[in-house]
């Protein structure tokens, strides 16, 4: 699956040691998924499903992969609650 894929990308890229010019560093990358089974769920929904998931990793520490889920949410910075689906810059107060 889609979450099994992205640990492998994240494992073998910390795994690396890369070179710039004569100093060698160490790279981490942070991944956020969504994926669909069934349903009617649009390209625009898993998109920002995983943007989600991206910026809750990115938020537990980083370096790691994370699902992003549809439906109520609250954003792990402001405490804001919001729906999934919806635009990070659009989120509106549930009531």
């Amino acid at each position: 699956d889609a979450l099994t894929i992205s640990e492998r990308i994240r494992l073998a890229v910390q795994a690396n040691i890369y070179r710039m010019h004569r100093d060698e560093i160490s790279v981490t990358v942070s991944i956020g998924v969504a994926g669909q089974i069934g349903g009617n769920v649009d390209f625009s929904e898993l998109f920002s499903a995983a943007d989600r998931g991206l910026y809750d990793a990115k938020g537990r520490g980083r370096n790691r992969c994370v699902t992003g889920q549809f439906g109520a949410y609250r954003h792990p910075r402001s405490g804001a609650k919001g729906y999934l689906g919806d635009p990070v810059a659009a989120w509106l107060p549930l009531s």
